[in-house]
């Protein structure tokens, strides 16, 4: 009997049938090339410039100056997250306005590589972990690395250690062993766009099928407009954060 002849989809056919991915003429393909228009069409987007070829003006030693600051941009999105979600939960939660400015200049206070919950309040007790995560390739999917650091926080703010470890191979700073860690009603910060939230549908369904998730007694879901909350549920918040300050406005506060 002939053997079935087995038809492999090339990467090209696979980009354009997904439509996540830049179609790319694989003969006429040039590294740095493609490279240079994606940073100089990123650049006049995200500053609101003219767009130019800012890349071939750019010296190597700018450009490593540039890498420097953009490493920063995480540490921003998750202050800004981070405060957005404070805004959101005095609201919800009507806890009074000076608790609510003792959480900001805690998280303001905070080194962005400390060790510790973005948010961690003892009184009111609560404890949030902040994630800016984006979809992969503009699609509607978390890649691995991003999934792997949401489950571990979940799991680490019910009191669990990270997927793979015991406790006892945790320092002794490890989130777990935060005081009054299960009475505090629990939050994950995250940022408001569908894709994000389709994302976060197919983490969470992932999730609650999982072996280190099937042994707890814990809920995840997304925080209700009213109603009690419960220290044994992670509440995801979506939020949209504002406009930055003027640096004047910043100092004068």
């Amino acid at each position: 009997m002939p053997r079935k002849r087995i038809t492999v989809q090339s990467r090209k056919s696979c980009e354009q049938t997904s439509g996540t991915l830049p179609q790319l003429d694989r003969a006429r393909y040039a590294r740095e090339a493609d490279l240079r228009a994606r940073f100089n069409e990123s650049i006049a987007a995200a500053l609101r410039i003219p767009r130019t070829d800012y890349y071939s003006n750019m010296s190597f030693t700018d450009l490593l100056q540039l890498k420097a600051a953009c490493a920063r941009i995480h540490d921003i999105v998750t202050v800004r997250l981070a405060l957005a979600l404070v805004t959101k939960l005095e609201r919800r939660c009507g806890f009074s306005a000076t608790a609510a400015e003792k959480m900001r200049k805690a998280i303001n206070d905070l080194h962005p590589n400390a060790a510790g919950f973005d948010l961690d309040s003892a009184d009111p007790n609560m404890i949030a972990e902040v994630k800016g995560n984006i979809p992969m390739n503009g699609g509607i999917f978390f890649g691995a690395a991003q999934v792997k650091g949401l489950t571990n926080d979940v799991l680490q703010m019910l009191g669990r250690p990270p997927a793979g470890k015991s406790q006892n191979q945790l320092s002794p700073r490890a989130k777990i062993l935060r005081p009054k860690l299960a009475d505090a009603l629990k939050f994950v910060g995250l940022y408001d766009s569908p894709k994000v939230r389709a994302a976060v549908e197919r983490w969470k369904n992932g999730l609650i099928r999982s072996k280190s998730w099937i042994s707890t007694v814990a809920g995840i879901e997304e925080l209700p407009e009213t109603g009690h909350l419960s220290p044994d549920v992670v509440y995801l918040v979506y939020l949209a954060p504002e406009p930055l300050l003027p640096i004047v406005d910043l100092v004068a506060t």
